[in-house]
């Protein structure tokens, strides 16, 4: 779900040429992942198994450096690092321009030009990418997969629900519909992960919230359209 509701992704498939290239590029890709993911369970047994000791995030690192051949393993690492900056770079390019075109044109200078709105979002860019360094590095001894966990479960708590929605029922959800879903979603998500950690996962609560807060307001907005035409 979080991967769903991921701008990135989901920019990809609407920057495609046309729907049957959009459909055959999001076919191949969900092949192509399950081999990948297969291949880091069977190397996480392993090392679990011979070097039960290995910090979660050396896993890798250390089976690559140790049991595949130099040239192999600088190619899987080299490609691991090129990963690991596209995403970064992409994230940070998707927040950044959703706060350019949605907040900053929206709400603040509707008027700006485009060398203005260029300007503000390379130094959101400098903002965001700053901020996650500072992030990162006061929580070096957490584990990724958790953040990771997280950080899915607030983008589909937000996006899933308002953006289906949006696509499938465009006359049954209203916009401040939308807008108290997005916002409901990630906040029951917060307060869920916090109050019971170790209970069920957070993900169930915020989808929970954002879905009965579109459906309740939704009816809601309806019910206003009819009484405000009977009033005129």
């Amino acid at each position: 779900m979080g991967v769903l509701s991921t701008q990135t992704y989901i920019q990809a498939i609407y920057s495609a040429r046309s729907l049957s290239k959009a459909r055959t590029g999001a076919l191949l890709s969900a092949f192509m992942i399950p081999p990948v993911g297969i291949g880091g369970i069977l190397v996480g047994l392993f090392m679990r198994a011979n070097f039960p000791g290995t910090p979660s995030e050396q896993v890798l690192p250390v089976f690559v450096m140790n049991y595949l051949p130099p040239f192999l393993a600088g190619i899987v690492l080299a490609t691991l690092l090129v990963a690991v900056i596209g995403t970064w770079a992409g994230l940070t390019l998707g927040v950044s321009t959703m706060l350019t075109k949605d907040i900053y044109q929206r709400f603040i200078r509707s008027g700006a030009g485009g060398r203005e709105v260029l300007t503000v979002q390379r130094l959101l860019i400098l903002l965001v990418g700053g901020s996650s360094v500072l992030f990162v590095a006061g929580n070096l001894k957490s584990l990724i997969l958790g953040w990771s966990f997280l950080s899915m479960g607030l983008r589909g708590c937000t996006i899933l629900f308002p953006l289906l929605g949006a696509m499938f029922f465009p006359r049954a959800v209203s916009p401040l519909a939308g807008t108290l879903a997005a916002l409901a979603g990630p906040a029951a998500n917060l307060i869920w992960h916090f109050l019971y950690p170790r209970g069920m996962d957070p993900l169930y609560a915020g989808l929970l919230a954002s879905f009965l807060t579109l459906v309740l307001f939704s009816l809601l907005s309806r019910r206003r359209v009819p009484a405000a035409n009977d009033t005129q």
